[in-house]
């Protein structure tokens, strides 16, 4: 079995990650394709050994897409799909579902899920910037970094009513240091209108 299938079958049982035909891929060529290695169901005692894996950039990049996307419940309540994700910057989209309003005589969106959409958006940017400086990784630095970065500081202005049918999320990053790393997302409705912006700090070291 090639060294690139034995990474795939342990990632998949790890997280658990699979790729339905509902989700947006990053583009034609860069969404996560993993492997399937026979008819017959894998299990961890087809692969015992994985110590000294090494991941590559793309690998970690895709990963951590699909980790922070696809496999956290509350961001999936929100519908959140990866459009664009590099180690500087994040673009997310999500569309209006009648679960994520927060006015029901406006119908606009709840305060709380602005927040976290920007969250998402702004950690997943600082985060990418940690985990892909490097051309490789090894599998246990990627865990242990991975299980060790979370969210100290985001400060948010809400700037208009969230109106909208389609919403995107932009994050750049505006700091990325071995422990700390500042990034600021905005969001915007499918006619471009500002509806907020948060600035966020993360520890990722």
């Amino acid at each position: 079995m090639a060294q690139s299938e034995l990474t795939w079958t342990y990632l998949q049982r790890l997280y658990d990650l699979s790729v339905t035909p509902a989700r947006r891929p990053l583009s034609a060529t860069s969404h996560i394709n993993v492997c399937l290695l026979s008819e017959r169901e894998t299990t961890m005692a087809d692969v015992p050994s994985f110590q000294g894996i090494t991941l590559t950039r793309e690998t970690v990049r895709q990963l951590v897409g699909e980790i922070f996307i696809y496999k956290m419940p509350f961001n999936i309540e929100l519908g959140l799909e990866l459009q664009q994700f590099e180690a500087d910057k994040a673009v997310l989209t999500f569309a209006r579902q009648d679960k994520l309003i927060g006015n029901a005589a406006q119908k606009i969106l709840h305060g709380g899920v602005i927040a976290a959409g920007l969250d998402v958006a702004a950690g997943l940017v600082c985060v990418g910037n940690t985990l892909l400086r490097h051309e490789t990784i090894s599998d246990q630095e990627f865990h242990h970094r991975l299980a060790h970065m979370g969210t100290i500081d985001m400060r948010v202005d809400y700037l208009r009513p969230g109106y909208g049918e389609r919403f995107t999320i932009t994050s750049t990053l505006l700091r990325g240091g071995n422990k700390i790393a500042v990034a600021r997302a905005e969001l915007h409705n499918e006619q471009g209108s500002h509806l907020a912006s948060a600035t966020a700090t993360y520890i990722v070291g």
